[in-house]
């Protein structure tokens, strides 16, 4: 047996920025559309035993952004915008188990949609010996795809409902006292929950339910580099050697009995 897949999409994009307050300030906004036709054609043991589900999704997603530059070492900006993913296409028997459940399922379930706000500054302090950049954002799902495990022991799949993430980011660099070498830190901080999650979805995998932290989401992780560089003799020779280290926070894991 086997399956076939086929994807073809298309997609139409446009954005315009344009320079105020003699270019301090740069408002951009751009719209895309989007269409994607998904076949997928199954069969088992003989050829004529087959399924063929397919879908034809799209959407209009769009992108504004806002930057303004209140020093000449400072910017301060504001981003938000839409996101899109396909439906997963699975079989007429996956979306029946789902249904049975109690759970609205079909061949080719809703996209799931995004939105995300983000905002923050950058620039360089110290003579320009340290640049840095911090962003808060807040990303919000809706009609999230997800795994479903059905009680008729069929692998499926299924709309869970909404998502929501917020978080920090942190970049510094730091040009040290020491000529050639360079300190830098990224890191992010943050809290992702399960919301409004159909209750028959949250009652087969608990692990899923409203408040529930997002799968394969570290609450945070952070990464040090130090990088060297200097001359060697007279030939115009140069060395370099860097070095870091980093930590990532533990995640859930969406198989069943495994947690994090």
């Amino acid at each position: 047996g086997g399956t076939a897949t086929k994807t073809q999409n298309q997609s139409v994009f446009s954005e315009i920025s344009f320079d105020m307050l003699d270019g301090r300030l740069v408002p951009l906004v751009g719209l895309r559309y989007f269409t994607d036709k998904r076949s997928a054609d199954t069969y088992s043991g003989a050829t004529t035993n087959r399924t063929f589900v397919e879908g034809k999704p799209d959407a209009w997603t769009w992108r504004a952004n806002l930057s303004y530059r209140a020093t000449d070492d400072w910017m301060l900006f504001v981003n938000a915008g839409t996101g899109f993913r396909s439906g997963i296409l699975q079989s007429q028997a996956q979306a029946d188990a789902v249904t049975a459940d109690g759970v609205p399922s079909a061949i080719s379930l809703t996209p799931d949609k995004l939105r995300n706000f983000e905002i923050g500054a950058k620039g360089t302090l110290a003579e320009g010996r340290l640049q840095l950049a911090v962003s808060a954002y807040d990303i919000r799902y809706t009609n999230l795809q997800s795994a479903f495990n059905t009680t008729a022991g069929l692998a499926a799949f299924a709309n869970l409902g909404d998502a929501t993430t917020r978080g920090v980011d942190v970049d510094l660099t730091w040009k040290t006292p020491l000529d050639g070498l360079v300190a830098s830190l990224v890191a992010n901080t943050n809290t992702s929950e399960f919301k409004d999650v159909i209750p028959a979805f949250a009652a087969a995998n608990p692990g899923s339910a409203a408040g529930q932290r997002l799968y394969n989401t570290p609450k945070y992780n952070w990464r040090v580099d130090l990088r060297y560089e200097a001359p060697v003799g007279a030939e115009g020779w140069r060395i370099y050697t860097n070095g870091s280290v980093g930590r990532t926070g533990a995640a859930r894991n969406a198989s069943p009995g495994i947690d994090e």
